[in-house]
């Protein structure tokens, strides 16, 4: 995860920029997959899905009978950054695993265990 956020804080200065993501930028997608669905596997989440644009990811995934969708904006850019300092990734429930629109907007900050936060945001207690 530290590596994770050390890119993000990074921006343009990491990923470059141009027509086509970068290779740091496909690096990067291929590790916060694999980071952020240990994550979800903390809240017993199913039918996890990732999509890559243009140096943004965004996605699903289920816990219990709820769809979720996040988004990881342009990663070239220092919004990526809330109040606390902390890189920051929009998290809202979704309908479906194609409601795009869904429900209010959440900020959780990504750092170790931010399935915590997670879970406590939208109120996933057992």
């Amino acid at each position: 995860m530290k590596s994770i956020i050390e890119r993000l804080h990074a921006g343009i200065n990491h990923f470059q920029s141009g027509g086509c993501n970068s290779n740091e930028f496909n690096k990067f997608f291929r590790d916060f997959k694999k980071v952020f669905t240990k994550e979800l596997n903390n809240l017993n989440a199913t039918e996890i899905s990732f999509s890559k644009g243009h140096f943004y990811l965004s996605g699903f995934f289920k816990v219990n009978e709820q769809y979720y969708y996040f988004s990881l904006s342009d990663v070239r850019h220092d919004w990526i950054i809330g109040r606390s300092g902390k890189p920051e990734m929009l998290i809202r429930t979704a309908k479906h695993i194609k409601d795009y629109t869904g429900g209010v907007n959440c900020y959780v900050a990504i750092e170790p265990e931010m399935y915590k936060e997670i879970k406590r945001t939208f109120r996933l207690y057992e």
